[in-house]
């Protein structure tokens, strides 16, 4: 499979690629997928904080899960 070049992605798109690799367990890189979804949406005046909530959980190794 192909994957698409991150400079390609919309924020939404980084933000489902990230949270797919996290389920993977590959936090380093949804971590770098997160914080570029981050910086773009801020570029956009887009808020941020609950994304950046899902790089916190990345960053501490986990996968981000769906409050239900």
């Amino acid at each position: 499979m192909r994957e698409r070049k991150s400079a390609s992605l919309g924020i939404p798109d980084l933000a489902v690629s990230a949270a797919v690799a996290a389920a993977n367990a590959d936090f380093s890189r949804a971590a770098k997928l997160q914080q570029r979804a981050i910086e773009d949406a801020a570029n956009h005046e887009m808020p941020t904080e609950k994304m950046q909530e899902r790089l916190e959980t990345y960053q501490s190794g986990r996968p981000w899960e769906a409050e239900g």
